[in-house]
């Protein structure tokens, strides 16, 4: 006989089983300039793999938590501007990294993998700029107070089931990977997916997500056993995740996704 789960409260909720947060190695006061980068995917690449082989500082916990979400955005930018005949296996590739980052299984070697695959495939987009100035908002959203109580309110809504979890980029890719791994940790979700659509209404002026139709069409699949989760940061004005739920709810055949936010 099953036993049925309980839903905790936040104050119950216990440690991840596995995942251990990069971001509960941050101290709370942390100031929000490491936010602030200018450079390029391959510098990108060589500041991960050495904080993850370097020593347990403060710096290379920071590393840890804001260069995989920049690697991340550097590939829905870049895809974006290319037209790849398969954009979502380009996603993927550098979404596998960016998590396998914050959940420590990083190596050099597969930095080395990903580093060759695209010096064979896409040499010009490890010389791509990457720019990024520190946002307070987005920084404070990204507490582990808040991706919590995020992960739970999933669990309370999707019953552990798999998700199809896609954040808005750029200011949700960060936090949305960590409560997706809470998510993913707590339920046992195994076959759960995470995906980044571009809706930056404010810095890029989107009207709507940026997806090509290869990758709707990869969604529409993916969606299959899965509870499709729209995720932003913050609310903000609300207009970003309205677009973003109008959107998703007309590419899923007007079914409506689940929406969670970080921080209102």
């Amino acid at each position: 006989m099953t036993q049925e789960r309980k839903f905790l409260s936040l104050e119950e909720f216990p440690p991840c089983p596995n995942y251990q947060s990069p971001f509960d190695a941050i101290p709370d006061e942390t100031s929000p300039e490491y936010q602030n980068f200018s450079g390029n995917v391959s510098q990108i690449l060589e500041e991960l793999n050495a904080a993850h082989i370097g020593p347990d500082n403060l710096q290379n916990r920071i590393t840890r938590v804001v260069h995989p979400p920049r690697l991340v955005w550097a590939a829905v930018n870049y895809k974006i501007a290319s037209k790849l005949p398969r954009p979502e296996d380009f996603i993927l590739r550098a979404t596998q990294l960016a998590l396998a980052s914050y959940e420590n299984k990083l190596t050099p070697s597969s930095i080395k993998d990903f580093r060759n695959y695209n010096l064979r495939f896409f040499p010009d987009f490890l010389s791509c700029d990457v720019n990024q100035v520190q946002d307070v908002v987005t920084w404070e959203a990204s507490k582990p107070k808040y991706s919590k109580k995020s992960a739970q309110n999933l669990i309370r809504k999707c019953g552990y089931g798999d998700l199809l979890f896609i954040a808005m980029g750029q200011g949700g890719i960060a936090c949305g990977m960590d409560v997706f791994l809470r998510y993913k940790d707590f339920s046992y979700a195994k076959n759960s997916l995470f995906y980044t659509a571009r809706l930056s209404m404010h810095k890029v002026k989107d009207e709507k997500p940026q997806l090509d139709d290869k990758e709707i069409k990869f969604l529409k699949k993916e969606k299959k056993g899965r509870r499709v989760v729209i995720f932003d940061e913050d609310l903000s004005s609300g207009s970003t995740i309205e677009k973003a739920q109008d959107y998703f709810y007309r590419m899923f055949d007007y079914e409506f996704p689940e929406i969670e936010v970080n921080f209102i």
